[in-house]
Parts: structure tokens; sequence; C-alpha cells
């Protein structure tokens, strides 16, 4: 579901689009509306619409200037512009600036759709490859295991009980300097070159907060080793995340398996799918059930862009051995069928 934001002074066309959206295009939802481009971009800071419909002609601020304030922003939301005949230029040249579409005025309901569907399209390939730079991302990342995980946390009681041990062994300040620091600077050593070496790429930050302490620092050694174990801990829950972005892997890699389960996927990375579950939605907001079908039915529009694809086969691709299934949950999620994707890739080139 695609949500959108109207801007325009005229409430007639306002209304228009919201009556157009509503009844012709499932797969959109109008979110609110503006009057003006100074409101729209207030609105749009609250709501973050995926699609914001403008006119291009408006007081305090028009569509072309609050364009170009969504660009300078950074911000990444579509735009669709509404203009008049007599203003065709002024809407090409806002496209420069980013504009998605535009629609002429009058408008017709089924111009609209085939805007909406091209927005639409544009909007999901953007998700796509956000998508794709993660898991290629997650994948580099997935080298650091539950071994490393267990490492560390031996490495916190070890280093504690050595701090309890040294302490027993030294009941006054006087000459604690001299008695401490060969094992002093072993855990150091040790333990920094432990962790540097399991954790690799991710070790910087935390070496950042907590560094090796120098010659004049060591008579500190102890607050030292609470320090580092603090900044592991503080940096992120690096067992739930280190198991997530392992379930991520394994999911892109075997999504077009149709046997595929939540339980195959706990044993994978060795939980229980209960946990698995819980896990998974608490670091990415969503389930895996929604996640695995999110990204079947991306990888499906993809190849359906293919002229010769038949669907029945893009649905086996994907990991759909049910043809029927696949098709309602594709029209559910798009509000078209998978046979009409082609159609509306092709105007999408025109």
């Amino acid at each position: 579901m695609f949500n959108v934001l109207l801007i325009d002074d005229e409430e007639t066309v306002k209304r228009s689009l919201r009556k157009i959206i509503e009844s012709k295009a499932p797969g959109f939802a109008v979110i609110g509306e503006a009057e003006d481009g100074a409101q729209g971009l207030e609105r749009i800071g609250e709501l973050r619409p995926d699609l914001v419909i403008t006119d291009i002609r408006m007081p305090v601020m028009d569509g072309l200037e609050l364009a170009q304030a969504l660009r300078a922003r950074g911000d990444a939301i579509e735009l669709l512009i509404v203009s008049g005949h007599d203003q065709f230029q002024y809407a090409r040249q806002a496209l420069r600036f980013g504009v998605v579409d535009y629609l002429l005025k009058p408008l017709v309901p089924a111009d609209v759709v085939a805007a909406l569907g091209r927005t639409g399209d544009k909007i999901r390939l953007a998700r796509q490859e956000a998508l794709d730079i993660n898991g290629w991302l997650i994948a580099q990342r997935s080298r650091i295991g539950h071994l490393a995980h267990a490492v560390w946390m031996l490495q916190e009681e070890r280093s504690f009980g050595l701090l309890a041990e040294l302490e027993r062994d030294v009941p006054s300040p006087r000459g604690a300097e001299n008695r401490t620091r060969p094992y002093m600077t072993a855990l150091m050593m040790s333990l920094h070159a432990e962790l540097a070496r399991l954790a690799e790429g991710q070790w910087e930050p935390v070496q950042a907060r907590a560094p090796l302490p120098g010659q004049a620092d060591r008579t500190d050694w102890q607050g030292h080793v609470r320090e580092l174990i603090d900044a592991f801990r503080s940096s992120r829950n690096f067992g739930v995340h280190h198991l997530v972005m392992k379930a991520v892997a394994y999911i892109d890699d075997r999504y077009t398996e149709e046997t595929l389960s939540l339980s195959e996927i706990a044993e994978h990375v060795g939980v229980s799918p209960s946990h698995f579950s819980k896990c998974f939605k608490a670091e990415l907001g969503v389930s895996y059930t929604d996640y695995l079908t999110e990204l079947r039915m991306e990888r499906a529009v993809r190849l359906l862009r293919d002229p010769s694809a038949k669907v029945y086969e893009v649905a086996q691709q994907v990991g759909y051995g049910d043809y029927s299934h696949f098709t309602k949950l594709f029209k559910k999620k798009y509000g078209f069928s998978p046979g009409q994707t082609r159609g509306l890739a092709g105007r999408s080139e025109e």
C-alpha cells in the first residue's frame, strides 16, 4: 500500500483525485491534504507519504518550488504534478527536479490510474534496490557468527574473574602497579587482539571508545576492562542483531524454495521458532512471513517485466507452486493481476 498526500488550492481537484484513487487505485491510500506548497511541506514532514500529487500553480509556494525544496533537503518522496494545458512547459521544467510524472487538467480517471501505476512501479523498484543493497551488506557482516558472540561472553566472564583474583592478591594500593602490570598488559592485549580478530570491521568504533591504555594509564586497567565491555554492550545487541542478519541472508538465498519455513530458518540460526519470530519482528519491524512475501513479490515483478515470462513459471521461480495462491497474493498486494504487470511496465517505458 502506498500513502498519498494531495496538495492543491482547488477543493474540486482534490475531491476528484481522492475519488479516483479510492475507487480505481486499490494499491494507494490518501492520508492527507494541503492547500499550498508551504503547508504541503509541513504535512510531508508529519505524514511521510510515499507519493505527493501537487498542483503546479498555487499561492505561497507553487509545485515547482515544492519540488526544489524536497530535493534540497534530500527527501526521497515521489512527486506527481497536476498542470493545466497552458502550463505544460512549466510542468516539463519540473521534471528536472525529480518529478516522476504529470497529469493534465481536466483530470481523466484512466490517465490518473496509469500515472499511479507507473509511479507505484518506480517506488517498488526503489524499495527492491534498497533491499538488495541491505542484503549485500548483511551477507558481508554474516561472517561474524554465534561463535564470536559466545567468545565475547566468555571473555567477559574471564575478565571479571581475573579482576577479582588480582584484587585478592593485591589487598593494598602499595606496589599494586608493579604486581598487576604484567597481568593487566597481557589481559588488555589479549582482549583487544581477540575481539579485533573476531569482529574485524566492527571493532574500530568500539576500540575508539575504549582504546588500549598507555603506560601512564595502566593503574586504571580495571576500569578500562569494564569500559571496553560496556562499549560492546552498548554498541548493539549483537546476539539478536547477528541472528536476524544471518536469517535474512538465508532467506534471500532460499526464497525460491517453496518449502522454506520459519522452523527451518530458526534451526539454521540455532534458536526455537518462537524466539526467532520475536527477534525477527523486533529487529526489522516486520514478521518473517511478511518479509518473505514482500521479497517474493518484488522479485516476481522484476521477472514479469520480461514479455516472454509466463506467470505460472514466475510463480514457481519465486517459491509458489500454487499458481492461484501466488496470483491471489500478488493482486492483494499490488491491486492488479500478475499478467497486468506487463501492461504497466510497457506504459512506463512509453
